[in-house]
């Protein structure tokens, strides 16, 4: 994001993948973060990862995963219900994710998707876009 301009204030992660401040457990932070988040959270505890990020960010949270993420009654009672993202966006091609600063390609069978919620949006309607 910073090698396309935009202003990055916070680049920080558990582990060492060569940038941001390292060894940052983000369920450990707490103060409210006046910008936007933006993440690819491990999907093993995603609906932390989500609620988490809507109570400590005052604008947008965006989430890149699994369109999968969309399922379970239990994520719609915990995260959507009251606090439906306000734009989905999957990928009409499928994308390859590099693991550990890999770059071999490899085949996806996954469809991933941007989950986008705005504290400033009241509509609680969810709109969808494809990436083209």
């Amino acid at each position: 994001m910073k090698r396309l301009g935009y202003n990055v204030v916070k680049e920080t992660d558990l582990f060492d993948r060569g940038y941001g401040d390292v060894g940052i457990d983000f369920f450990e932070c707490h103060d409210i973060f006046e910008g936007n988040t933006i993440t690819n959270p491990p999907y093993t505890n995603i609906n932390e990862w989500i609620a988490h990020s809507l109570n400590i960010t005052s604008n947008k949270v965006y989430i890149f995963c699994r369109i999968q993420t969309i399922e379970t009654i239990s994520r719609y009672n915990k995260i959507y219900k009251d606090n439906p993202p306000v734009l989905i966006c999957p990928f009409v091609k499928r994308i390859n994710c590099y693991r550990n600063n890999s770059t071999k390609a490899k085949g996806s069978a996954v469809c991933y998707s941007w989950f986008i919620w705005d504290n400033n949006d009241n509509t609680n309607e969810t709109k969808v876009r494809w990436l083209i």
